[in-house]
């Protein structure tokens, strides 16, 4: 919904170019350089890779050829279209004070105030933003608002689907359980000593009971999701026990309390950043990287932004003068290495990548990337605003053996 006020029916050159860039090419990730941009890809755009070894010889009258083969693949990017529909009836509106923002008439009550019309674009960008971006980096089946039934595989499941990234798991991290209550959504450990309030867990295995989670959707809808591989923010509530608060992935969408079914008194494994190890997983990463990190303004490493909130508690603990070390501003880099705090991450994953070897692929200039505004008085009879807005996207990575990705896993 946009200028609901005005009855024409549809947008065109700048509103419209404004609106594709804000939900499609104006986020986080594109704005602090994470990935290259590829903004004229029709249909499919195929990334060739090529490379090869020297071998330096004694000099020689006679030449002979090195005899090794060029290595050259490809990758390609498919932008996948997706929809956004939206319509609205404001007749309601006649019941409320906002009436008095509508136009004098019988025919006035279903128009939008421009207030509302303004607020409510502003809002739908935001959230299709957000979703979007998620959508690129993890994917179809971390997203709930993506409904599509075609195929999407985010950035992260790439590159830990990917045989020649440098991956490490987190299992150093590991902390077993013994049994999880499914009623309060308890878990029972030997010791919480390394666990504060707000800490984000993710369970890697679970053992006899199957433990489920029944959080409701962002539509409202029942669901049931296994919890081998989610990520919960917890409360500690004793010295052996803490809770499953809040599910992290979904923190952008449903922001209640989680809730679960079927006990299990098997046990499992959950593995953790926190304040205790942050400082040890980071070196870890940076122990892993590759030598061109080191000489590329545009390497980046990403992290998600409770381990951000752990680094900046780790440095002002680490200093002599803790009470004005807690207060004042924390540098986001580790040697140097600049620290790309993700909203949208999921928890416990670090990634560390130049620029140039992730790719974001889309067309602003595509059908599939249009907005249209209409009001159906004009056409159907109906006093109805709809909004219709379609988007596309893809990505993909290069160079795989550069990229060093720290995740949970068994």
């Amino acid at each position: 919904m946009a200028k609901l006020a005005l009855t024409t029916n549809t947008y065109a050159g700048e509103p419209l170019e404004g609106f594709i860039a804000s939900t499609i090419i104006e986020n986080g990730s594109n704005e602090r350089g994470l990935y290259t941009l590829h903004t004229n890809v029709k249909k499919r755009e195929v990334l060739f890779t090529a490379d090869d070894v020297v071998k330096l010889r004694a000099p020689s009258a006679a030449f002979t050829d090195q005899a090794t083969t060029a290595a050259i693949d490809e990758k390609y990017l498919d932008p996948v279209a997706f929809e956004f529909h939206k319509q609205e009836d404001y007749s309601a509106l006649v019941d409320s004070f906002l009436s008095q923002k509508q136009p004098a008439g019988e025919m006035g009550r279903y128009t939008s105030p421009t207030a509302l019309a303004d607020h409510m674009v502003s809002r739908y960008v935001k959230q299709i933003n957000a979703a979007s971006e998620r959508l690129w980096w993890l994917g179809k089946g971390a997203v709930q608002e993506f409904t599509n039934a075609a195929s999407y595989t985010g950035m992260l499941p790439k590159l830990i689907a990917a045989s020649d990234v440098s991956k490490t798991k987190l299992t150093s991290t590991e902390m077993a359980f013994s049994a999880i209550t499914a009623a309060t959504g308890t878990v029972t450990v030997t010791s919480t000593a390394n666990l504060r309030d707000g800490d984000a867990v993710t369970i890697t295995a679970l053992s006899t009971g199957t433990t489920i989670e029944t959080t409701a959707d962002i539509f409202g809808n029942a669901t049931t999701g296994a919890l081998v591989g989610a990520s919960y923010h917890i409360r500690v509530a004793s010295a052996t026990t803490f809770v499953l608060v809040r599910n992290v992935n979904k923190a952008q969408t449903v922001r209640g309390t989680a809730t679960f079914s079927v006990n299990n008194t098997g046990g499992g494994v959950i593995q953790f950043i926190n304040v205790s190890n942050v400082a040890t997983v980071l070196s870890n990463l940076y122990n892993t990287l590759d030598y061109t990190a080191f000489d590329n303004p545009n390497f980046n490493i990403c992290i998600p932004l409770h381990v951000a909130r752990a680094y900046q508690v780790k440095q002002g603990e680490l200093a002599t003068n803790q009470l004005g070390s807690l207060a004042m501003p924390k540098t986001m880099a580790y040697n140097d290495m600049k620290l790309q705090v993700m909203n949208y991450f999921p928890a416990n994953t670090l990634l560390a990548s130049q620029q140039s070897n992730l790719h974001f692929a889309t067309d602003l200039l595509s059908d599939a990337n249009a907005l249209k505004v209409i009001y159906t008085g004009d056409t159907t009879g109906d006093e109805y605003v709809r909004m219709r807005a379609g988007m596309c996207h893809d990505g993909n990575y290069t160079n795989g053996p550069e990229i060093s990705l720290i995740y949970p896993a068994a």
